[in-house]
């Protein structure tokens, strides 16, 4: 089917899409909404809870749908590995601010003793 769809057949499309996702456990809603202008097929808002498909046919915004389908099981898998990089990144940087301090501390010493060695 590579005509334009009637609102009502879209809405129909959307309501098995949204059907599908609940036989998945899914807890997101699909919002189909052709948009030629858009620069992608589709995306996720997690916050919301929310697939958009922007697709004008109806076997595009299927294979759209798949895709971010993929993509939400995909992030569960990478989301961990965000996390452990974030929580290194903290670590490292509380390690580099502590040794930076303790640095900046013996400054003072430092250049004391430089000037007590050049003024002789």
């Amino acid at each position: 089917m590579t005509q334009e769809l009637s609102v009502n057949t879209r809405k129909n499309v959307e309501a098995r899409m949204n059907q599908l996702l609940e036989r998945l456990g899914l807890n997101f809603t699909v919002q189909w909404r052709p948009d030629p202008a858009k620069k992608t097929h589709g995306n996720i808002n997690l916050n919301h809870g929310i697939i958009h498909i922007y697709d004008k046919t109806e076997s595009a915004a299927w294979t759209t749908l798949e895709h971010e389908v993929l993509e939400l099981g995909f992030r569960k898998v990478t989301t961990l590995y965000q996390n452990v990089i974030n929580n290194l990144i903290a670590i490292i940087e509380k390690e580099v601010y502590n040794r930076k301090e303790s640095f900046l501390e013996s400054l003072p010493l430092i250049l004391k003793e430089f000037e007590k060695e050049t003024r002789t």
